[in-house]
C-alpha cells in the first residue's frame, strides 16, 4: 500500500507516538500517580538531548521517503522546540524569518534563558532578540515553558519581556515560569497579569515557581472594575504554586478557582502560624473535582488544622503526596478524616538538606525514627479507610552506606507495615552520588 493513502493527520498521529519518550507513570500498575498535563516531554537535560535526538534523526529519515512525509515530518520536528543557547536561538530566529509558515508548527515551546558573562554585549542582545522573535513567531503555541537562573535586573527584565511577547490572542494551554535566581524582580508583575488576562479562557496548567514577580493573581487589569467571569479561569485543571519565600496562601487566597480543577501542588505554606493556614481563603470553600493534592518538601510542617481543611475541601481526593522531614511531629492527621483517598506518596528526605531528613544516614536513631514512622502511617491508615497504596520515598548517598542503609530500610519497612499488609506499601530508594 502506498503511504499517499494515508492522511497527513494519520501520519502526524504515527510520528508522534514513533518519537515519544514512555515515562514510567503511564505504565505504573502499581498506583495512580498524578500526570502533569505539563510535562509532555522529559525535563532533565539528558533525557531532553535524547529525545530531542530521536525525534531529529526520525524525521529526517522520514524527509527522504516521499515529498508528502518531507512535509509531514518538518511538521513534527517543530512542534516541540527547545532553546537554550545562544547558537540555536539565532538559527531557529532565521529560518522563521526566512520561512514564517514554520511558527505556525510550533505548538510546545521550552526555553531556558541565564545571563552568560563570557559573551559581550552584542551576543546577549542577538540571543535576546532571537529568543522574542522565536516567541512572537510561535502563533499557535498550545504549551510554554521558561525556566529562568539569572538574578541580574537586566535579564530579569527580560523574563517578563518574554512573557509580553506570547502571542495574542493566546491559545496556550499549559503555561510554566520557573526562575531559580537568587533575587526577586522588582516589577509589579504586570506581564503575568497581562498573559493571564489573555490566556484565562484556555489555560489548562500553570505552574508558576521560584524567584518570579508576584503577579496581581486575578487576571484582569483591575479586579475592581471587572465582572466575575473577568476573575475566573474556566479551563483551569492543575496550579501549581511555589514562591520562595511563602507566598503560596497569598497567592490562593487572592486567586478565584473554579471548581474544574483537578490537581494542586503548593510548596511552602509550612512558614505561616496555626491561624492563618486554618484561615486560608481556598481551604474554607469546596473543590468538588479536585483528586490530586502535591505539598512541596518546604511544606512538610503543615499543622493539623491545615491539615483538615485541606482534606474537607476535596471530598473527591484520591492521591496526597507530602514531605515528613526531620523536625516532624507524627500527628498531622489527627481527628482528620477522609473516604476517598487510595494512594499516599510520602517523601522521607529532603532533595538537598539531610539534616531535615527523618532518617539520618549512618544508622543515628533510626529505631526511634522508625517507630515515629510506624505511628504516622497508623494515624494515616485510620484517617484514609480508602487507602491501598503506600509510596515511601528516600534519598540514600553512594559511598556513605547507603546500599546497606537502603537494604535495612526495605526490610524494615515490610516488618512494622505487616498487621497493615492491606495496604500495599512500595518502598523507592534513590541513590545520590557523593559528590552532590
Amino acid at each position: 500500500m502506498s503511504v499517499s493513502v494515508l492522511p497527513p493527520e494519520i501520519w502526524r498521529i504515527i510520528f508522534s507516538f514513533a518519537t515519544d519518550f514512555e515515562h514510567s507513570s503511564r505504565n505504573d500498575n502499581e498506583s495512580r500517580q498524578c500526570m502533569n498535563p505539563c510535562k509532555t516531554v522529559p525535563q532533565d537535560d539528558a533525557t531532553i538531548l535524547a529525545y530531542r535526538t530521536v525525534r531529529f534523526n526520525t524525521a529526517k529519515n522520514l524527509c527522504l521517503v516521499s515529498r508528502q512525509l518531507h512535509q509531514t515530518a518538518i511538521e513534527t520536528l517543530f512542534e516541540v522546540v527547545f532553546v537554550s543557547s545562544h547558537r540555536t536561538a539565532c538559527r531557529l530566529a532565521k529560518l522563521l524569518a526566512q520561512n514564517d509558515r514554520l511558527g505556525n508548527y510550533i505548538k510546545q515551546l521550552f526555553l531556558t534563558v541565564d545571563d552568560n558573562s563570557t559573551q559581550s554585549d552584542t551576543e546577549q542582545r542577538i540571543f535576546k532578540d532571537s529568543v522574542i522573535s522565536i516567541v512572537r513567531g510561535a502563533r499557535r503555541l498550545e504549551a510554554f515553558q521558561i525556566n529562568c537562573g539569572s538574578s541580574t535586573p537586566e535579564w530579569r527584565e527580560f523574563e517578563e519581556n518574554v512573557v509580553d511577547s506570547l502571542p495574542t490572542p493566546s491559545n496556550t494551554r499549559h503555561f510554566r515560569w520557573n526562575s531559580t535566581g537568587s533575587s526577586f524582580l522588582q516589577s509589579s508583575g504586570g506581564s503575568l497579569t497581562r498573559f493571564f488576562h489573555r490566556a484565562k479562557n484556555n489555560l489548562e496548567s500553570i505552574e508558576l515557581t521560584g524567584f518570579f514577580p508576584y503577579p496581581d493573581i486575578s487576571p484582569g487589569y483591575s479586579s475592581s472594575d471587572k465582572g466575575e467571569e473577568e476573575r475566573t479561569y474556566p479551563a483551569l485543571k492543575r496550579l501549581k504554586l511555589s514562591r520562595f519565600y511563602h507566598c503560596d496562601l497569598a497567592l490562593l487566597g487572592s486567586w478565584d478557582i473554579t471548581e474544574n480543577l483537578v490537581c494542586l501542588e503548593i510548596g511552602t505554606i509550612w512558614s505561616y502560624i496555626d491561624s492563618r493556614e486554618a484561615s486560608a481563603p481556598f481551604f474554607q470553600s469546596t473543590h468538588p473535582n479536585l483528586r490530586c493534592i502535591h505539598i512541596g518538601q518546604e511544606a512538610a510542617n503543615i499543622c493539623p488544622s491545615l491539615a483538615k481543611n485541606l482534606l474537607a475541601s476535596a471530598p473527591k481526593l484520591e492521591v496526597m503526596e507530602y514531605f515528613v522531614l526531620g523536625t516532624w511531629t507524627s500527628y498531622i492527621w489527627d481527628d482528620a478524616e477522609h473516604d476517598n483517598v487510595q494512594d499516599l506518596d510520602i517523601s522521607l528526605s529532603h532533595s538537598s538538606n539531610d539534616r531535615r531528613s527523618l532518617f539520618r544516614e549512618g544508622g543515628i536513631q533510626r529505631d526511634q525514627r522508625l517507630d515515629l514512622l510506624q505511628m504516622h502511617l497508623v494515624s494515616a491508615s485510620h484517617c484514609f479507610p480508602s487507602l491501598k497504596h503506600i509510596r515511601l520515598r528516600l534519598i540514600v548517598t553512594e559511598g556513605l552506606g547507603g546500599s546497606e542503609f537502603g537494604d535495612w530500610f526495605k526490610e524494615s519497612v515490610c516488618k512494622i507495615l505487616h498487621p497493615y499488609s492491606a495496604v500495599k506499601i512500595i518502598p523507592v530508594i534513590t541513590v545520590r552520588d557523593e559528590s552532590t
